[in-house]
């Protein structure tokens, strides 16, 4: 067999291996991390953080010896108590100056109060503005206008039946003496009273009718109220805020609705303050969000001062803590009861507790529609009553706050008149009588199921939509215990929703029952009288977004996850189970409004607080304040809901103290006193947010420069 032919050298064909040190790529080959020895500090140093960097230049700056011109601008800001330890007090002149480049601003769903942190009051305007319409839309309005009916619904008439019989009860417990001919003797006056008409000249609270035939494109606050319903051309009226969230439902995009909230806060500051636009850059502003708050629309309205405004510096503070603020107090149970939404808050040393923070979609306007409602059924002799305009809407307001009373001392057969004014009219005088109807306005607030509380909320989030982690999308916006709670007890959907989301997410829970009373509750006798959960039906919960769903889901998993979601101590959540935990995923801050009662929204709260220290539990029912201006100006009302707190909580546990507001201060104004009280402190140094730091980390600032967790 002949040999095998030898084939080409492999140096000769190029194939052999040359090592020329040649990379296959340019990339940097990282090598392995040693994790017994790895360590880093990365973010672990105050130092590199902007803000926290920032802050503790601005502390170095401070201190630089006098003589420079830093140091004198430092020492002109600096706070009433460094002077005070330097020796350099001057209380006739600092004292004053201080706060008067502060613009305090609290946005309320019916009003706005603004004014210089030192202003002793603030200036109240309505948060309102009004649109010239178009042909068009006239039209359109005049065909959807149905004719208004105030008592006609059944729902309302059997609520108003357990109203008056725990009227009934309250009365005999108090032997307080009920003539049983009172409605009689009220429907019989009412029907055949007559109005007296007052000229013009004779009457001197005639009001201003605002003039549009220059046809003004917009009109912002009072003005805009007093506008005709029939002028020549028609205006429409919008509210920016509505039940204490941005009102989805008038607005048809979101720009819309924080430029108008721009125009109206440009309004009140340059016409009542007296500040022009172009000195906004040397002034800061503080600005009062409520306790449970939505992080999109503290983003936007952030935003809106620094960029519409252009304010130099912002800051924050919640409605509970400037509650407490203003009364001078450190520890109280807040309850905050405004036009349209009544927030409940437990503060401990200046600091709100996050799980006992309950807000209720219901406030003055309901018992100002309840007591109209309860007026028509009584005869009420203005028969032209409509709602829907605002000079009669003015006209019950005023109605509630002259006449409505919690005293059963004062409940009797009580004759009253009222100027009703018109456009295009003369005044008349009416005179009519109430029993009842007075008190039971006020009740209202235990036996909330006769407010129309069905499409207060069904608009939610359709032009914002809900915060979320950027990381794992799950939704972020605040928690609390106490909320979810009263949400699992007084929302009928609940259960319906939970199946849903155990069929979206296959997630095995044990649906809470909607019927189920708080383990603070379960000491009452049966017989006690007790407001009904069975009225108008709650519309049906939303579907909620199938990603943030299932990235809830994946981060019910672990306890480190659901803190990151939900906030709020972990452990907490874990022991608490999925159930619960899917519950507040599912339906905080949704389209749903719980139709609690105030009284047991209260209890709720401070049983949240009595978890974790029993003491500091009984500390909060000793120290219960109301503010705002929806039941604090109420006669008696305090001791009104003393009386419903300890027939629901027993006497044996404890006392009942409602405080009344401190130096007969107007409680509808503790809140703003209490953000202008705020600025004056050392503390609030920590809380500024330049225009600089917004423009580059925009809302990120807000967890460095929050007295909470933000």
């Amino acid at each position: 067999m002949p040999p095998a032919k030898k084939g080409p050298k492999p140096f000769d064909s190029g194939l052999k291996r040359i090592d020329n040190k040649l990379k296959f790529t340019s990339f940097v080959q990282a090598n392995a991390i040693n994790q017994k020895n790895y360590y880093t500090e990365y973010l672990k140093r105050d130092d590199q953080a902007m803000i926290l960097r920032q802050l503790a230049e601005d502390l170095a700056r401070a201190k630089e010896p006098k003589g420079t011109e830093d140091a004198k601008h430092n020492e002109d800001e600096m706070d009433v108590d460094d002077k005070e330890e330097q020796g350099e007090v001057y209380f006739f002149v600092t004292i004053e100056a201080y706060g008067s480049k502060v613009i305090v601003i609290h946005p309320g769903s019916r009003n706005i109060r603004i004014g210089l942190a030192s202003d002793t009051y603030p200036t109240t305007i309505p948060n309102v503005i009004a649109y010239k319409m178009s042909p068009a839309e006239v039209e359109q309005t005049s065909n959807a206008d149905p004719p208004f009916k105030l008592a006609s619904d059944p729902d309302f008439l059997q609520v108003k039946k357990q109203l008056s019989q725990d009227f009934k009860e309250r009365m005999r417990f108090y032997k307080r003496r009920v003539a049983s001919n009172s409605h009689d003797s009220v429907l019989s006056y009412n029907k055949r009273t007559t109005p007296e008409t007052i000229p013009d000249h004779n009457d001197p609270n005639r009001i201003e009718w605002t003039d549009v035939s220059t046809g003004p494109n917009i009109i912002v606050g009072e003005r805009a109220l007093n506008i005709p319903p029939l002028s020549n051309p028609r205006y429409r009226l919008l509210w920016p805020i509505k039940y204490g969230y941005f009102n989805e439902t008038d607005y048809k995009s979101t720009r819309q609705l924080i430029g108008d909230l721009s125009i109206i806060f440009e309004h009140a500051i340059s016409s009542e303050l007296n500040i022009p636009k172009k000195d906004l850059p040397s002034y800061s502003a503080i600005l009062v969000i409520s306790d449970l708050y939505d992080k999109v629309q503290v983003t936007e309205l952030l935003d809106m001062l620094f960029r519409e405004l252009q304010f130099s510096k912002v800051g924050i503070i919640q409605e509970s803590v400037a509650a407490t603020f203003g009364a001078g107090i450190s520890s109280a149970c807040v309850v905050d009861v405004g036009a349209q939404k009544t927030s409940i808050s437990c503060v401990d040393e200046g600091l709100c507790v996050v799980d006992s923070r309950v807000n209720l979609p219901y406030g003055g306007d309901d018992i100002t529609l309840t007591l109209a409602k309860l007026l028509e059924l009584s005869q009420f002799p203005y028969k032209e009553l409509n709602l829907s305009y605002q000079y009669d809407w003015a006209l019950m307001d005023e109605i509630k706050s002259k006449f409505s009373t919690t005293n059963d001392a004062e409940i009797t057969v009580q004759l009253y008149n009222f100027y009703q004014r018109t456009p295009g009219r003369s005044a008349r005088k009416y005179s009519f009588k109430t029993f009842d109807e007075v008190m039971l306005g006020p009740m209202s607030y235990f036996f909330p199921d006769i407010f129309e509380n069905e499409n207060k909320l069904k608009n939610r989030h359709t032009l914002f939509e809900r915060s979320s982690d950027i990381y794992d999308s799950t939704y972020n916006d605040p928690y609390s215990e106490a909320q979810t709670s009263l949400y699992a007890q007084y929302v009928p959907s609940v259960d319906a929703n939970l199946t849903q989301l155990q069929h979206q997410q296959q997630i095995s829970v044990s649906t809470p029952r909607a019927s189920t009373k708080s383990n603070s509750l379960a000491h009452l006798h049966d017989d006690t009288p007790t407001s009904s959960t069975a009225g108008t039906p709650v519309p049906e919960v939303p579907p909620v977004a199938t990603a943030n769903l299932s990235a809830a889901a994946a981060s019910l998993t672990a306890a480190t996850g659901v803190a990151g979601a939900l906030g709020g101590n972990a452990a907490t959540r874990a022991a608490a189970g999925p159930s619960f935990q899917a519950l507040s995923l599912a339906l905080m801050n949704t389209r749903v409004a719980i139709q609690a009662p105030l009284d047991q929204a209260i209890i709720e709260s401070i049983t949240q607080v009595s978890k974790v220290d029993e003491a500091r539990g009984k500390r909060m029912y000793e120290n219960i304040i109301v503010v705002g201006g929806g039941a604090a100006n109420i006669p008696a009302f305090n001791r009104l809901l003393e009386d419903r707190l300890a027939m629901w909580k027993g006497w044996s546990t404890g006392s009942v103290t409602v405080m009344p507001a401190p130096r007969d201060m107007d409680p509808t104004l503790l809140v703003w006193k209490g953000g202008s009280v705020f600025v004056k402190l050392k503390i609030a140094n920590e809380v500024w947010i330049g225009s600089r730091d917004w423009d580059l980390l925009g809302s990120r600032c807000l967890q460095y420069k929050c007295l909470f967790l933000y």
